[in-house]
Formats: C-alpha cells, sequence, structure tokens
C-alpha cells in the first residue's frame, strides 16, 4: 500500500523518485505547502473536502428529490476541517494585513472596543484579536454548540477568558447598538437569509460603526469563471455551501456572491457604504460595510 501511494504522489509530482536507491522526497517547498499546518490551509482543506466529499451520493440524491442535504449527513471533519483550513489566516493575515485596511478599526480596536463575530465557529479569530489588542472586548455567535463549547476551552486554554465570550445563538440574539466592529468570515453566502443577517449586524454595530466581510467575489457569468477559482468555488458550494442555505428554505446563494450583490444586500440592509478593499482575489475578497 505504501508502495502504490507514494508512486501516485511521485506520478502528481508532489514527491520527486529517486530511481537510484528507490527512495522518494518531499521537497521543503512542497512540504510547507502540503504538509505545515502552520502555514498552509491545505492540510485542514484536504479534511473538508473528504468530508464533503463523502455526502456526494447524498447530493446525487438530492439532485433527483429536489431535497438538500443538511449539515447532519456530513461527518465531522467538515466543521474540524474548515477550523484547520481558516486558522493559517486568522493567525498570519487577520491582525497583521486585514484590520490595517480598516484605520478607524485599527485605532478603536487598540484604544479599547468591543467586536464580534458572527458564525464564529471554534472562535479562533476572537482570540487572535483578543490577544492582538488587550485592551478590547470580543464576541462570537454561533448555533453551533460543539464549536462554541470549543471556543470556550480554548479562551480558557490562551487566558483571554476574562475579555471573550462566546454565545450559542445566531445572529438575531445580537444586543443592539453594543459593537464598533462585526466580523463574518467565510459565510455570508452559506446563510439562508443574507439580507436579515446583515441587518441584524447593522443593528448591532454603534453609530460609525463596521462590519467586515471575508467572503467571493466572483463574476456571475459562469463563462468568466473557467479558471480555478471557478473550480473550487463551484465545486464546494455545490456539495455544501449550496446546501447549508436550502437545507434552511434559504436564498441558495452558492457561487453567485460578489461586491455587486454584496452591494445590494448592503443598501437592503441598511448600511450606507459597502466597498472592496485591496488586496481581495475571486475567493478572497475584503469588504467593509459602514453604517
Amino acid at each position: 500500500m505504501l508502495r502504490e501511494w507514494l508512486n501516485g504522489l511521485a506520478a502528481a509530482r508532489y514527491l520527486e523518485y529517486r530511481p537510484g536507491d528507490k527512495t522518494y522526497l518531499l521537497s521543503p517547498e512542497h512540504a510547507n505547502v502540503l504538509a505545515n499546518e502552520e502555514f498552509s490551509n491545505l492540510p485542514g482543506a484536504f479534511q473538508l473536502v473528504e468530508s464533503v466529499v463523502s455526502a456526494a451520493p447524498k447530493v446525487a440524491h438530492a439532485f433527483q428529490t429536489g431535497k438538500p442535504v443538511t449539515t447532519n449527513d456530513f461527518t465531522a471533519d467538515l466543521n474540524l476541517g474548515t477550523d484547520r483550513a481558516t486558522a493559517p489566516d486568522f493567525k498570519h493575515h487577520l491582525v497583521q494585513e486585514w484590520i490595517p485596511l480598516l484605520p478607524q478599526v485599527q485605532q478603536a480596536l487598540g484604544t479599547g472596543a468591543t467586536a464580534v463575530d458572527v458564525g464564529c465557529g471554534t472562535g479562533l479569530a476572537s482570540i487572535v484579536l483578543a490577544k492582538a489588542f488587550p485592551k478590547s472586548r470580543f464576541a462570537g455567535y454561533d448555533p453551533y454548540e460543539p464549536s462554541i463549547r470549543i471556543a470556550r476551552e480554548l479562551a480558557r486554554k490562551e487566558g483571554v477568558a476574562d475579555r471573550v465570550e462566546f454565545v450559542a445563538a445566531d445572529s438575531s440574539k445580537l444586543p443592539v447598538g453594543q459593537f464598533e466592529l462585526v466580523t463574518i468570515f467565510n459565510s455570508l453566502h452559506h446563510f439562508n437569509e443574507p439580507v436579515t443577517t446583515l441587518r441584524q449586524c447593522r443593528r448591532a454595530l454603534k453609530p460609525r460603526g463596521t462590519c467586515f466581510i471575508v467572503d467571493l467575489d466572483l463574476p456571475l457569468d459562469p463563462a468568466e469563471n473557467i479558471n480555478m477559482a471557478g473550480r473550487w468555488s463551484y465545486s464546494i458550494t455545490t456539495l455544501y455551501c449550496l446546501h447549508d442555505s436550502m437545507a434552511n428554505q434559504g436564498a441558495g446563494i452558492g457561487s453567485e456572491f460578489n461586491e455587486a450583490v454584496l452591494n445590494r444586500m448592503a443598501a437592503q440592509s441598511g448600511f450606507s457604504r459597502c466597498r472592496k478593499l485591496a488586496g481581495s482575489t475571486p475567493v478572497k475578497a475584503y469588504y467593509e460595510l459602514r453604517v
């Protein structure tokens, strides 16, 4: 089994095969991408993909019945893989690159502000921010209780439980006028009622507050997505994201999400400003919404 597996990886050029002594080499460059979980999204992405692909037979049945699969149809690796895949971004980009895109937010967090992450999962984003901005307080809301339990334990381990609160609830439970910053990472296109969610986030913000969103920015014309971004996004939304919304009788946005779509949603939810920020890509775009 090991022989066949190694030969397959060598054929795909992930490994280098050395015929002289019949050995295999994983180069440092490939090791960093494929195996260094501290800096690479791929180890977690492999776990995430394994989970969504395992539900493919049920997704195929959904095409016949019109009834989408639910989160219960996926393995636990779905959430675990998502957390691992997003961790490097939160550890190495959130404070270093993303928050500086919002100078007013960076200043407020430095002097003392409140922020909440909607759809927080296991809470790493809030914990990273709490460690970087010790004068501020943070919260995370997510209806999936197992993730909230992990988030609370992680906050205790990292020594920030006194400044980070995790709540097992969706955005409808956000307190009104409480936060300078609301964040939504990679999940707005999942929500069953994204405009309602944004409206609830706007109400949770203080005057001149900011909502920071990381999500897709794909052309709505499929002909413009015949590329790597389209291959990745359409695949994962077909197997998972679309169903996550449709299972709750939701909008079913899938990959049809970009700056223009978010602009319309932001206007409908009462935000006065929506703009895409520097450094955005089709599968990882940064958006600033202002009250």
